[in-house]
């Protein structure tokens, strides 16, 4: 039978989260490390994040895949980076110069302390997601709070960031159904 099914059914976005982040946190230290080194250099491979002015990055989060490797090469590049931070049931992005400028902030993620240069649509972005689960279509099941969702919803397809999602293999799902809000990555890259 393969991943993400029972018995010919689908499995609930709710039971493959739990299943994924549990063999997410079982992965020893040195093999998040080592998957996580080997991400960031596929990610800058990517003729798209060669090409992007701007990063949406994350702040990678207990046992996420690491991203400080991806903001150091990002600044050193002369890329404008930002990073999210929750404000109520939105989620806005913030511009910022090192990591200094993060301090813990929503459920202790770190996020930019102040409220600098917000992002405002611009060609050649980049958004890198989190997430608890994908497919190797694109489909992504985040954390539940639908932030990524809702701040990717307000653009219209054509002018939305490319969307690249990050996780580990034990990530990986053969199929995810998606709900009729789900945002579909541009391309998932896992190691």
């Amino acid at each position: 039978m393969e991943e993400g099914q029972t018995g010919g059914k689908e499995k609930s976005a709710v039971v493959l989260r739990q299943e994924k982040l549990s063999l997410r946190r079982k992965m020893g230290q040195s093999q998040r490390e080592r998957q996580s080194s080997q991400i960031a250099r596929a990610v800058q491979a990517c003729p798209v994040w060669q090409n992007a002015r701007c990063i949406l990055l994350y702040a990678s989060y207990k046992t996420e895949v690491s991203t400080d490797s991806l903001l150091m090469a990002a600044l050193d590049a002369n890329k404008s980076v930002y990073y999210p931070r929750v404000e109520g049931q939105e989620m806005e992005f913030y511009r910022i110069a090192s990591r200094e400028e993060l301090s813990p902030g929503y459920k202790g993620i770190l996020e930019p302390v102040q409220s600098g240069e917000k992002y405002v649509l611009v060609p050649d972005t980049l958004l890198i997601a989190p997430g608890a689960v994908f497919d190797r279509q694109g489909h992504r099941i985040g954390y539940g709070g639908g932030y990524y969702d809702r701040y990717l919803g307000r653009f219209a397809k054509p002018q939305r960031p490319y969307c690249m999602g990050l996780c580990f293999a034990c990530q990986i799902t053969p199929k995810i159904v998606p709900k009729a809000h789900d945002i579909l990555m541009d391309s998932v890259i896992f190691a």
